[in-house]
């Protein structure tokens, strides 16, 4: 019975740290991700910004109505 909880007690060191590197690795890759979006989100602002017409918007006319 000893010997099996001491198995089991390294089974679950094994699993433990397995876990453990599987978060740190997840985490890296998550870090990675927000900065390839954040990057990506740069872009398109730019590309927007560059759409944008500069000074003040035209204002609407009524030109439909009667």
């Amino acid at each position: 019975m000893v010997d099996e909880f001491g198995r089991m007690r390294v089974s679950l060191r094994g699993a433990r740290d397995r876990l453990s590197v599987g978060g740190e690795v997840l985490n890296s890759e998550v870090r990675q991700a927000v900065a390839e979006l954040r990057n990506e989100m740069r872009e398109v602002r730019k590309a927007v910004e560059d759409l944008t017409p500069l000074g003040p918007a035209p204002l609407p006319t009524d030109s439909g109505k009667e």
